[in-house]
Parts: structure tokens; sequence; C-alpha cells
């Protein structure tokens, strides 16, 4: 399938641009069938993120520690790479610069993953900002109920961006499919 449409989501130790991310997702899809293609999944080394200038929250931190052990795991994954280089992968794997790019919120994910390009990189991240989309903003005009949504095997609330990326996928393809984006 050569699907064109991307749902990303991060994790973050803060809500600013400037903020360390502790992974990085990323799922090509059909928004029409809610069907997935090629992922993408990185865990970033902290300290990589740190050298750079990038923050970290006091809440946002204590938020983590307040969560389960499966959501903190992330601290302790065995393979954390640098950011520059898991940077330079989801550049690679975003293969054209007119995705689109969907988030839960753009002005969340992208804009900190934009920083992170300029910080590293000095450049912006390979997509197109007009090709930005807001799930958010979707799910707020056009509330399901859970019990609408084939969310079986995808582990909600757990803050994996993976699986943050599947649910929000379902999520949207379900909108689509009540005729709202038709």
């Amino acid at each position: 399938m050569n699907y064109n449409n991307v749902m990303i989501d991060i994790e973050t130790l803060g809500v600013d641009p400037t903020s360390c991310i502790l992974s990085i997702a990323a799922v090509y899809f059909d928004p029409a069938t809610g069907s997935t293609g090629n992922t993408f999944h990185e865990y970033i080394d902290l300290q990589s993120c740190l050298d750079l200038g990038m923050t970290i929250n006091a809440s946002t931190f204590i938020f983590w520690m307040n969560q389960n052990d499966e959501a903190r795991s992330q601290f302790n994954q065995c393979k954390k790479e640098n950011i520059k280089l898991v940077l330079t992968q989801l550049y690679d794997f975003l293969n054209d610069d007119q995705n689109i790019i969907w988030a839960n919120s753009p002005s969340f994910d992208c804009a900190i993953l934009k920083s992170a390009y300029k910080k590293s990189f000095n450049c912006e991240p390979r997509w197109k900002y007009y090709n930005e989309r807001d799930l958010r903003t979707l799910t707020n005009l056009f509330p399901l109920e859970e019990i609408e949504l084939d969310i079986s095997g995808i582990q909600k609330g757990n803050h994996n961006a993976l699986n943050d990326c599947y649910y929000q996928i379902q999520l949207l393809s379900a909108i689509y499919n009540r005729n709202i984006l038709k």
C-alpha cells in the first residue's frame, strides 16, 4: 500500500517547544480504512537532548513519576539513540515532503519536533507546515464513544508513542467512516 498520511506521536519531559523528547513514533495509514503501513518507533537518550539545550519541566517529570510501571518503562529502555540520529531516521522514514502529518495536536508534537530539528541541524522537518492536521480538533468536533472503536490489541493510556499512534489512527478512521470527512 502507498499511504501518504502519517500519524506522529512523541513522549516528552515538558510541553514547551524546547522540551526533551523521550520517544518518537510515526505510522503510515489510510484514514478511510484505518489500515496501517510502515512504522517508526525509537527511544531517545535523554542526555543527547540535554546536550542540545533541550529542557525538562518539573511538573511533567513529576507526572511521569506518578504513572504506572509500564509507562515509566521508557525511561529504562535498553536501546536509546542519540536525538540527532533519531531525527535523521525520522526524516528518512518520512520519504516525501508532501505527506499529510497528523498529530494530537500539531501545536505540541510537531512544534517540539520542529524545535528539535532546528537545534540539531538548523533545518525544518521533512513535512510542510500546511500539511499538518489536528486530530484533537476532529475528536472535539465529532466525539465518539469508545464502544464505536475497534481498539483490540491497542493499549490506551500507557503513554507509549507507538500505541498512541495506533489508537489515534482508529479514532480518525472512525470519524472518517461516520461520513464526517468524506
